[in-house]
């Protein structure tokens, strides 16, 4: 299987005690055609290194970003892969991501929460602010162990070296974190941004568009290990453009 193509020693002999470190470039296959290099800025966590993205690819949703995450797995395909999301199926983000059949039909409650996430994401992570009295910034990011493992943050405290996930959902998931659960179609998502920045716990903040409530959830190192034996599987078969023997 694929591993990842950063030179990890070069990368953690740059490291510096402080935030603050020089910027590097990523391997030519991480170059941005239309944007030129992407740069990334290697930090230390209390545990380990994680490579946060910087330049054109840091802008979620632009189109070097999507160009960056197509280089490996992000943290929000996670519950995909392992047959949570309510949404799609592993095979069906096979498809999407080799360009395989006819795009799938709108679905228009879908698209509506997600365009009520973005529009609310901002209002929540100032009431989350509020609420910890942190302040935290939104950052893309590498996972220093294997390249192919990705994750957008919501936020990150990089003094706590804590991530922040933010759901602005429907009722009954809201409903669910009021209860002191993350749904289970985000706990893994959760859980591989813990892992990529080398974290003991993650935050997950459900908000309504009002009220929000924090969850801490606690890294889970035997789900983490099964989210990441599932993602190298399925991206050595996005490598070999084959589902199954009998495709």
């Amino acid at each position: 299987l694929p591993r990842s193509p950063l030179p990890i020693q070069q990368q953690q002999s740059r490291h510096v005690q402080s935030f603050m470190c020089s910027v590097t470039h990523l391997p030519e296959q991480e170059q941005s055609p239309s944007a030129g290099a992407i740069f990334i800025i290697p930090l230390r966590s209390k545990s380990m290194a994680m490579i946060v993205v910087s330049g054109p690819a840091s802008i979620q949703n632009s189109k070097e970003w999507l160009h960056w995450r197509a280089l490996g797995i992000g943290a929000s395909e996670a519950p995909i892969i392992m047959g949570k999301s309510k949404y799609s199926t592993a095979y069906e983000l096979f498809r999407r991501r080799l360009g395989i059949g006819p795009s799938p039909p709108p679905n228009h409650y879908l698209e509506t929460l997600r365009n009520r996430g973005k529009r609310l994401e901002p209002i929540a992570r100032a009431a989350y602010e509020r609420h910890t009295g942190k302040v935290v910034t939104p950052l893309i990011a590498i996972s220093a162990i294997n390249a192919i493992i990705r994750a957008s943050f919501d936020g990150y405290d990089p003094f706590d070296n804590v991530p922040l996930e933010i759901k602005c959902p429907g009722a009954v998931a809201h409903a669910i974190a009021l209860s002191g659960s993350v749904p289970d179609e985000y706990y893994d998502q959760v859980q591989q941004q813990i892992f990529v920045c080398g974290s003991t716990h993650g935050h997950y903040y459900s908000f309504d568009g009002t009220d929000g409530v924090l969850l801490e959830v606690a890294r889970n190192q035997s789900r983490i290990d099964e989210i990441l034996k599932a993602a190298e599987d399925f991206w050595h078969r996005l490598q070999l453009k084959v589902w199954s023997s009998n495709e």
